[in-house]
């Protein structure tokens, strides 16, 4: 769309990335169970994030708006941020300082260790809501947004990059860096379990349909060819 409004004159041909057929299957209901009862032993609206802790992926902001969603629903936060280089430590350091200033440590989880593409998978189907607030995307696109709704998690994202072309009604998506809205957003999904519903089946139903990464790539191989 950009590029149409500056002018370009050329046909524009848009590529999705693709997903894996393991995206789309789902975990042992056991193994979930397991997580669950290990991360949330009262079984509190569980609301989780997971990849970097980088602050410029939104962190900060749901940390925010998590203590404003606490106070009016008991709900847990779960961070899943592996720690890929030793800089990202200043990152937790930071989240967890605004949590004693948020007076939520009592209510937030820090899983920094790495876990297993499995793992991971049966972490997300534990929660009730992912959120992926991003400020800035730093990838082309977000593939984690693709993973969670893949498991059928309503996915809470900001406006931003043609998340919320992603998105559909998979979820739902505030403007970036504002506490507020996304506080007001998540509540939402929580205290409406009918809505929440149907964000995952339609979140389901999307990946159903997406592109492989093989369909992908003969796309672009095909395009190339036609260049050529």
């Amino acid at each position: 769309k950009r590029l149409a409004r500056t002018g370009v004159t050329t046909d524009i041909v848009t590529i999705p990335p693709g997903i894996d057929v393991f995206d789309l299957e789902l975990p042992d209901p056991e193994k979930v169970e397991k997580v669950w009862n290990q991360i949330n032993p009262d079984s509190l609206p569980l609301i989780l994030y997971f990849t970097s802790p980088l602050t410029v992926r939104g962190t900060d902001t749901l940390l925010k708006a998590f203590a404003q969603v606490r106070e009016t629903i008991p709900a847990k936060l779960i961070f899943l941020s592996r720690m890929d280089y030793p800089e990202l430590e200043k990152e937790i350091t930071l989240l967890k300082y605004l949590a004693v200033q948020k007076r939520v440590t009592d209510s937030i989880e820090f899983i920094t260790h790495a876990l297993s593409p499995e793992e991971v998978k049966e972490y997300l189907s534990a929660a009730d809501v992912v959120c992926l607030p991003f400020k800035l995307v730093l990838s082309d696109v977000p593939i984690s947004i693709l993973e969670a709704m893949a498991l059928g998690k309503p996915v809470v994202s900001t406006d931003i990059a043609g998340i919320s072309t992603m998105i559909g009604d998979g979820g739902r998506t505030t403007s970036q860096n504002n506490a507020n809205s996304l506080a007001e957003t998540i509540k939402f999904i929580l205290n409406e379990p009918k809505e929440c519903v149907k964000m995952s089946e339609a979140g389901k139903t999307l990946m159903k349909s997406y592109p492989l990464w093989d369909a992908t790539s003969e796309r672009f191989r095909a395009l190339i060819d036609q260049m050529g």
